[in-house]
C-alpha cells in the first residue's frame, strides 16, 4: 500500500439474519510490480468476519454491545487471486476466536482487495476491456515495449490457486 492504512470492521446484522462485521474501504493506492518497474494502481479492499458454530449471544446483545474488530493485519497473508467476477487482485481468510461480552465467538474473516480496472469483457476472456485499461495505470504509465498493467494482466495466465497440502 502507498499510505499507511487500517481496516476496522464495524458490527452488523447481515441479511441471513445471522452478524458479525463488515468493512470497506475504495480507492486504496497499492504499488504494482510490473514488467521493469512498479506502478501505482487502486484497488477496492472489503472484509467480512461472520460469526460461526455454536454460541449464546443474540444479535441485539451484539449489536448493542457495538464491537469492533481491527483486521488489518489480514493484509500481509493475502495471495493473488481471480475472483468470480473475473476481476484479480488478492485474497486472504482466516479462523480466529473473538470475544465480546464475555463470550468467546468462532469467527471466519474474508479479505479481498481488488484491482480496479481488471475485470475482463463479457464474452471475451483472454483481453480485458479497452475502456477500462486506464483505470488501472495512467496512460503516462503505458509504454509500448513494457504495456499496460491491464494488458499484461489480460496476457498471462490466470493466478493460481494455492492448493491444499495433503500430509
Amino acid at each position: 500500500f502507498v499510505t499507511s492504512w487500517s481496516l476496522e470492521l464495524k458490527p452488523m446484522e447481515f441479511k441471513s439474519g445471522k452478524f458479525g462485521w463488515q468493512a470497506s474501504k475504495p480507492n486504496q493506492k497499492v504499488k504494482v510490480a510490473l514488467a521493469k518497474e512498479t506502478v501505482e494502481a487502486q484497488v477496492f479492499l472489503s472484509c467480512k468476519a461472520d460469526v460461526v458454530g455454536k454460541f449464546e449471544m443474540c444479535t441485539r446483545r451484539f449489536l448493542e454491545l457495538q464491537p469492533t474488530l481491527e483486521v488489518s493485519d489480514i493484509a500481509e497473508d493475502a495471495e493473488p487471486y481471480e475472483f468470480q467476477t473475473s476481476s484479480w487482485g488478492w485474497h486472504a481468510h482466516r479462523s480466529q476466536v473473538v470475544t465480546v461480552g464475555g463470550e468467546a465467538l468462532q469467527v471466519i474473516v474474508n479479505f479481498q482487495a481488488v484491482l480496479k480496472g481488471t475485470k475482463q469483457a463479457h464474452g471475451n476472456a483472454d483481453a480485458l476491456a479497452d475502456e477500462n485499461a486506464g483505470t488501472v495505470v495512467p496512460k503516462s504509465h503505458c509504454q509500448k515495449e513494457d504495456g499496460c498493467l491491464a494488458q499484461i494482466l489480460a496476457q498471462r495466465p490466470t493466478p493460481a490457486k494455492k492448493q491444499r497440502r495433503v500430509v
